[in-house]
C-alpha cells in the first residue's frame, strides 16, 4: 500500500469476489475506484510490486518471482508529492480467520523505467 492520507492512497493485492481469487488494486483520490482480474496462480503464494516514478505508480504481480503481469499503471493524486507511508496490509471483511504470512519485503529506488523493468 501507498499511503498519503485517508482519501489518497493506492493498495493491491489478491481479494475474493464471488469466491473466486482476484489481482486487485484501489485507488484513492476523494473517490475511490476498484479494478480486478481473474488469478490463476496461488492466492496462498504471489508476489506483488509497487513502484512510483514521478507522478506515477505502477502496479505488477507474479506467481513465481520471475514473470511479472501488469495490473495497474495510474496517475497519483497531486498530495502524492508530499510524504507517503509505504507497506503491506491486509484485512478482512469477517473480521477473523485471515492469517497473512508477508515475506521478502523489500522498499527500493525505482527503476527509471517502471512499466517495463522486471
Amino acid at each position: 500500500m501507498i499511503y498519503f492520507d485517508d482519501k489518497h492512497w493506492l493498495k493491491a493485492g489478491i481479494e475474493y469476489n464471488d469466491g473466486q481469487p482476484m489481482a486487485a488494486s484501489v485507488l484513492t483520490n476523494e473517490l475511490s475506484d476498484w479494478g480486478t482480474g481473474v488469478f490463476t496462480g496461488n492466492p496462498r503464494k504471489f508476489y506483488l510490486r509497487m513502484s512510483r516514478k514521478g507522478d506515477v505508480a505502477c502496479v505488477k504481480y507474479s506467481t513465481d518471482n520471475e514473470l511479472w503481469t501488469l495490473l495497474r499503471l495510474c496517475p497519483l493524486p497531486l498530495c502524492a508529492r508530499g510524504p507517503c507511508v509505504v507497506g503491506p496490509m491486509c484485512c478482512t471483511p469477517t473480521r477473523q480467520g485471515l492469517h497473512v504470512k508477508f515475506s521478502n519485503i523489500k522498499i527500493t529506488v525505482p527503476a527509471d523505467d517502471i512499466l517495463h523493468s522486471n
